[in-house]
């Protein structure tokens, strides 16, 4: 797995240099297809000896089952399988737009983008319809939040779509939104920094500026008694 993703990294990087002028895209991405493919291999594999010892499982013993039910183990197998399938569907489409080989829009291209931000907001939708009317208001917060969280992490794809679909701006502008997380993320530990630098400079200013006081003050007490003694002889 690890060469071949190298070796997909390795396709891309030489393909954009130009070193590899005559190689098909749908080639260049030959590598990552056979990735996902193991991926997915593996998670039907898996989720089929999940689903088995589950089976076998409730049969002996049905109550050993009852911390999970059978549709939801379907459903998490299912979306594990899904998100393979979504992975290896987009690689396809952007190999083939790359290609020239199918002539459509990039907002298609990136249908299974879509599909998969659907399916995060979708499962947090049919849950609010289960609870009650003293929850839906924690509910409804909680997929507000969703949608928000969402929108953020989601949305440079929809401005790269744009982007390569009709727009001419900086590309900048395409991860613009998770700079300005990262920005906020680190905005409370910068002032943390900020504080303990500004703490140690004030702490160093004002013990020299005691010890400053105190060598004056010595000054002056030897600068009466000098006198005293002088007069005393």
């Amino acid at each position: 797995k690890g060469v071949l993703f190298v070796g997909f990294q390795l396709l891309v990087a030489m393909k954009l240099q130009g070193a590899l002028p005559n190689l098909a895209m749908p080639l260049v991405f030959a590598p990552y297809f056979v990735l996902e493919g193991f991926y997915l291999v593996e998670k039907i594999i898996a989720g089929v000896l999940s689903y088995s010892a589950f089976a076998a499982a409730t049969a002996a013993d049905p109550s050993a089952g009852s911390g999970q039910s059978r549709s939801n183990l379907v459903l998490e197998i299912s979306n594990s399988w899904a998100m393979s399938v979504l992975r290896l569907s987009f690689g396809v489409l952007v190999a083939f737009k790359l290609d020239h080989t199918i002539d459509t829009s990039w907002w298609i291209t990136f249908i299974p983008v879509w599909i998969y931000i659907a399916t995060l907001v979708v499962p947090h939708k049919a849950d609010d319809h289960q609870h009650d009317d003293g929850a839906s208001e924690a509910s409804l917060g909680g997929l507000l939040c969703v949608l928000l969280m969402t929108l953020v992490f989601m949305s440079p794809f929809f401005i790269l779509a744009y982007r390569l679909q009709s727009a001419e701006f900086s590309s900048f502008y395409v991860l613009l939104p998770w700079f300005i997380v990262v920005g906020v993320l680190l905005l409370p530990w910068l002032v943390m920094v900020l504080c303990g630098v500004l703490s140690c400079v004030c702490g160093c200013c004002c013990g020299r500026r005691s010890k400053d006081d105190v060598t004056d003050e010595n000054g002056d007490r030897s600068s009466h008694a000098s006198p005293a003694n002088h007069h005393v002889v």
